[in-house]
């Protein structure tokens, strides 16, 4: 079960890598194009490895639900985090430049 924990763990960092790397393509992108962030992931994934490190036995942090939703979900807001304020100041750059 802690392999598994693991693997979700890992899956919900690469989203949340998307995310940090997801509002420079905003950016950059042409008018018309779109991307899709698709916040339903990250819950799903925090929930299901929340789940999973209950069953998880032994003594290690991913058997503890409290460290691992934690960890998680420091992870999803730190994204998001980034996210937004790259939105605010990227925005407002571009905004000046073009005026």
């Amino acid at each position: 079960m802690i392999i598994i924990v693991y693997i979700l763990l890992i899956l919900l960092a690469m989203k949340c890598v998307f995310n940090i790397t997801l509002p420079y393509a905003l950016l950059r992108k042409k008018e018309g194009e779109g991307i899709s962030f698709m916040p339903y992931i990250e819950f799903l994934l925090l929930a299901l490895v929340v789940a999973t490190s209950f069953t998880a036995g032994g003594d290690s942090w991913t058997a503890q639900p409290k460290v691992v939703g934690f960890v998680a979900g420091a992870l999803v807001v730190f994204s998001y985090l980034h996210f937004v304020l790259v939105m605010l100041v990227g925005g407002w750059f571009l905004s000046r430049k073009k005026s």
